[in-house]
């Protein structure tokens, strides 16, 4: 339904909420005639029209509930028709001079358009009278001013209409606009609330994520004291015995004669063995410390000038063992005219 339709409901709601207050004079004028009627008792007696304006009334009453606009046709042409029929059987009454209470009253409950045909018929009504009551057949100055009088009434109730129907056109835009307001209000109290439920969302994900985090930081530093021993274990478990069997070694092949006997070659190649490889442990030893020194950010270098075809020799040494287990041969090819360089021998070795 547009902005048009929407008002036009509106007037016609308005209209409906009028027709009982329409009705109102109509009751009074009853009563009115009524004692009148009572107090002088005229000859005839308009007790007739008191009880047609009494159907007319309770026709109205009756029909307001079903249809507004027919209730207000009924109401406008009926009184009209009480009034022309009052008007011909009472001719000195000024019964007539009431016919503006209908153009009035279609003004109010059908619209100023409508009641300009009210007026018309209103002033058909008198002309018919003024034949019949009248010797002359010519339109005469009271005609005339009562017709003028109703054609001006239902003028003057257009023109009062248009600033009602400006105001009302206003109110109807100002209600539509507020009302479009409270729906962006609600839908924007709606996001609120959701926003709010996904904030909250989020705090609980923040609090579980920063226990996961805590955890996890524990867990670290469990790893890096369990690390810490480890190295303390190798450094002190692991290097002392090494140390002792690489002396050992060292003095049983430098000074064979302390054990006051010649020692046989095969025994000192043995010997020599345990020796190369109780070294190679260690160098294994020294890899496992400076890698967990790399890990706690630390890094420690020893530059010296060496060869790097010696280099190489100890790296294949240290691995032959691993080929030789699966049938497979290791091949290194070095220049012999290498200068030397200066480097930290471990490292590059690894």
């Amino acid at each position: 339904m547009n902005d048009e339709q929407q008002i036009h409901a509106l007037r016609d709601d308005l209209r409906r909420d009028l027709l009982p207050w329409v009705l109102v004079p109509m009751l009074v004028v009853s009563d009115a005639i009524m004692l009148l009627d009572l107090a002088y008792t005229p000859i005839p007696s308009p007790v007739g029209a008191v009880v047609a304006l009494l159907m007319l009334i309770g026709l109205v009453w009756f029909l307001r509930s079903r249809s507004n606009v027919l209730a207000g046709w009924v109401l406008t042409l009926g009184l009209m028709i009480v009034i022309f029929v009052s008007s011909l059987r009472f001719p000195q009454s000024g019964a007539l001079y009431s016919m503006a209470f209908p153009v009035v009253a279609g003004a109010i409950l059908l619209g100023p358009e409508r009641s300009v045909i009210l007026a018309v018929i209103g002033s058909g009504l008198a002309a018919i009278l003024h034949r019949h009551t009248s010797v002359a057949s010519s339109l005469t100055p009271a005609l005339v001013a009562q017709i003028l009088s109703l054609l001006s009434i239902a003028y003057l109730m257009c023109v009062a209409e248009r600033p009602q129907r400006s105001m009302l056109v206003w109110a109807w835009e100002e209600y539509d606009e507020a009302r479009r307001h409270l729906e962006e209000a609600r839908d924007r109290q709606l996001q609120l609330k959701q926003a709010l439920e996904d904030l909250a969302l989020a705090n609980s994900q923040t609090i579980r994520l920063n226990e996961m985090l805590k955890a996890a930081h524990e867990a670290v530093d469990e790893a890096r004291r369990a690390k810490e021993e480890f190295v303390a274990k190798v450094s002190h478990e692991l290097r002392t015995p090494l140390n002792m069997i690489i002396g050992f070694s060292d003095m049983i092949l430098e000074t064979p004669h302390v054990y006051s006997r010649k020692l046989p070659p095969a025994l000192l190649a043995d010997v020599a063995a345990i020796r190369r490889n109780s070294q190679h442990l260690a160098s294994l030893v020294d890899d496992v410390l400076d890698l967990a020194e790399a890990d706690m950010g630390r890094a420690h270098l020893v530059l010296e000038w060496t060869s790097l075809s010696d280099i190489a020799a100890e790296a294949v040494e240290a691995v032959s063992v691993l080929f030789e287990k699966k049938g497979l041969s290791l091949d290194v090819t070095i220049a012999p005219d290498l200068p030397s360089i200066y480097c930290d021998r471990t490292r590059i070795r690894q």
